[in-house]
């Protein structure tokens, strides 16, 4: 008993430090759903001395928070389970898989949006062998994949689209296969993101997200009290205006039409607004960046505050960060201290293969939920600064409530005498990681999503 009592310590001392259960998390065995975002916050404090003269107190606070986009939450796919099980039964030429390209994402998303179309109600979703012939013709769901301006190119993708969805759902089918009940719980995984996605009340919504966000009050009150705040993928930031009427906002995106915003909020009772702020992007125009200059308007102290979105993949983007705030500089104090919070979307040994001779200091735990680029339960959410300031708390903010384990009741059965009848239940395994380029990454987030879907919140093979 003494044994088994402290093997539940550690393990609910683990779970407690998990990004994983404190943020929305596409798992194989269910979405984990009380979480805001995929991101866990960070909260950083910059200590200084106090001002020998009026005695006020020069300590400056900062939070940062990627709030996931609704423009991103397709990129979920990109970790539907089974994922790399198929690929590796898939044939070279399969036009989702072939030559060592991982296209999955667009089958999933293109299945699951079908299935939600193609339900016989608002509860059930049946898969039969009549139905998976419907999708592999194409004729209801085409796919992306097959874009080109060449009509003859064009004509020649479909075909070899069709080919591909067939050889897919025979493996699929194939009840002999070793991971016969992986690739059906892959469909279950795409049915049950869609449904978050796409359904009104679904979890992953911005709108439904924002009402956890408000309901939390100890997180609203550190949102209030903090002098900046710095998001990235802020889907609407007018929403965090109405909750934050004392801040002022400086925002950002690379486009008119995209959700995924980049906001700076700061305390405009003691801050004001010093110079042009620059409004920038990362990763060839796709990453939305923030850096500004501010002036305490008591002290006059001057520093540098930012909003980074620094992209995953194999691109170290710092030398870039470090010159856009030198053109920043041009017209500010050269000696002035800068403090970009933000999204690196790596842990900290990524960077230190190439040093900018300045500091990058993240939390000792970690603040991804999600699967992206291999950074489950990793700290990637970062402060980059050049202060000299004696001392800089990077902490996670622990407010964020630990989600309960993901409950999804699977029983996968068909409906159709050709194909073969089973049941499943699922088998703990990680969440399949993102195995694709930052190029394959930003091009997928181009383009899916752009199928309206239909909700199902269970199905039936």
């Amino acid at each position: 008993m003494v044994g088994y009592k402290k093997i539940s310590a550690l393990l609910e001392e683990s779970l407690a430090g998990s990004a994983f259960r404190r943020g929305t998390s596409a798992h194989r065995l269910g979405l984990i759903q009380e979480g805001i975002s995929d991101h866990v916050p960070i909260k950083i404090l910059v200590q200084k001395d106090n001002d020998d003269v009026t005695k006020e107190n020069t300590d400056v606070t900062m939070i940062s928070w990627n709030l996931l986009a609704d423009a991103h939450l397709y990129n979920n796919f990109m970790n539907i389970t089974g994922t790399q099980q198929l690929l590796a039964a898939m044939s070279e030429d399969n036009i989702y898989g072939g030559n060592d390209k991982n296209k999955l994402y667009h089958y999933f998303s293109e299945l699951g949006q079908f299935l939600y179309d193609n339900r016989k109600n608002d509860q059930i979703v049946t898969l039969d062998h009549t139905l998976l012939e419907k999708f592999n013709s194409l004729q209801q769901y085409g796919s992306l994949l097959t874009r080109s301006r060449d009509p003859v190119t064009s004509k020649s993708k479909v075909a070899q689209a069709q080919q591909s969805r067939k050889e897919i759902a025979g493996i699929f089918l194939n009840n002999k296969h070793k991971h016969a009940y992986e690739f059906q719980l892959a469909i279950q995984h795409s049915v049950d993101l869609i449904y978050h996605i796409k359904h009104d009340q679904g979890v992953l919504q911005w709108s439904n997200r924002l009402k956890k966000l408000q309901a939390n009050k100890e997180l609203m009150r550190a949102l209030c009290d903090t002098d900046f705040l710095c998001l990235q993928e802020c889907t609407n930031p007018a929403d965090i205006q109405l909750l934050l009427p004392k801040k002022q906002c400086l925002v950002h995106r690379v486009n008119g039409t995209t959700s995924d915003h980049c906001a700076l909020f700061y305390d405009s009772t003691k801050f004001k607004v010093i110079g042009q702020p620059l409004l920038c992007e990362l990763d060839d125009g796709k990453k939305p960046c923030i850096i500004a200059g501010f002036e305490h308007i008591t002290l006059g102290t001057q520093l540098i505050v930012g909003s980074v979105h620094h992209p995953g993949g194999v691109d170290n983007l710092m030398d870039d960060i470090v010159a856009k705030i030198n053109t920043l500089k041009q017209h500010l104090d050269k000696d002035i201290e800068f403090y970009l919070p933000g999204d690196y979307n790596h842990a900290q040994e990524f960077f230190n293969q190439h040093s900018t001779g300045h500091r990058l200091i993240y939390p000792s735990l970690g603040t991804m939920a999600g699967a992206d680029y291999g950074n489950i339960n990793k700290s990637i959410d970062a402060l980059f600064t050049n202060s000299r300031a004696p001392k800089i708390d990077v902490e996670r903010i622990s407010c964020m409530p630990i989600s309960p384990p993901a409950e999804m009741s699977l029983r996968v059965h068909f409906k159709d005498k050709k194909i073969y009848r089973s049941s499943a239940s699922p088998s703990f395994e990680l969440p399949v990681q993102r195995d694709v380029s930052n190029e394959e990454a930003n091009d997928a987030m181009d383009i899916l999503g752009q199928n309206d879907a239909i909700y199902a919140p269970r199905m039936t093979f």
